[in-house]
């Protein structure tokens, strides 16, 4: 189309490697829920992917890809450069997985009634994912290899408060959704 990519193919890479190990292997380990064993079991008959998980699939990738390419344009319209607003694009994406990991702990609870940290890797992993995120911000080796650039405190603002709007636009849709023990747990669309 023409456009300019807000994030480049070898960052597309990074955040699949990074997030994938640190984040979303480290929900393996989740204590089992509450009353998981009382549970009926889910009808073998039903699909994998519910109306309610395909729903949540697309809110989410709409909220990933709308505010990537926001935060992309709004860093070039205040004269960042563009490997500046690629790197903001990239933090906001993986600061948003960061964020939305803590909803994918449980199929039925929001996330403000699970104890922060009662899984210790799923802490460690988010730790490696900071230092991750760090290290090629601000790293001048992962600049050149990833195309990046260090980034101010402003555009750190911008990523904490746009990744924050759509993490909590997730918990609000998952309160509002109608509780089913059979639903289906959103981990299953964490990349």
């Amino acid at each position: 189309m023409g456009w300019t990519l807000p994030i480049l193919p070898t960052q597309i890479l990074w955040i699949n490697m990074t997030t994938a190990v640190a984040l979303g292997l480290m929900l393996a380990f989740e204590p089992k829920e509450p009353g998981l064993m009382s549970r009926p079991p889910r009808n073998p008959g039903q699909p994998l992917f519910t109306w309610q998980l395909t729903v949540r699939i697309m809110l989410v990738s709409a909220l990933l890809l709308g505010g990537t390419w926001w935060i992309f344009q709004t860093e070039l319209g205040r004269g960042a450069s563009l490997p500046e607003a690629r790197t903001a694009a990239l933090n906001l994406f993986v600061v948003f997985e960061i964020f939305y990991v803590f909803s994918c702990r449980s199929m039925v609870r929001p996330v403000w009634s699970i104890k922060p940290f009662s899984n210790y890797w799923l802490v460690a992993g988010v730790f490696l994912q900071v230092l991750g995120q760090a290290a090629v911000t601000y790293f001048p080796g992962m600049n050149t290899l990833f195309h990046t650039a260090p980034l101010p405190l402003q555009s750190w603002l911008m990523v904490l408060l746009v990744a924050g709007l759509a993490w909590l636009v997730v918990a609000l849709d998952k309160h509002s959704a109608p509780p089913s023990p059979r639903r289906m747990s959103c981990s299953s669309s964490c990349s």
